[in-house]
């Protein structure tokens, strides 16, 4: 099923936030912590594709690399 924009956004927001308490945060402790927030499962392979998405915006880079 996809995820409405909106939503995403507010997922890879949540990644962020979880990232910047704990940089060292793992992918299952990620994935529990974005399901007792939104209240729905998530799988594991969505997880990690959105922490490679946000990553870059965590680094202060934008989509396309420039600072």
């Amino acid at each position: 099923m996809r995820i409405v924009p909106a939503r995403e956004a507010e997922i890879r927001r949540e990644i962020r936030d979880a990232r910047a308490l704990d940089p060292l945060i793992g992918l299952a402790a990620l994935e529990q912590r974005l399901e007792k927030r939104f209240k729905r499962g998530l799988s594991y392979k969505y997880v990690n594709l959105s922490t490679s998405l946000a990553l870059p915006v965590i680094r202060g880079l934008t989509a396309d690399g420039a600072k």
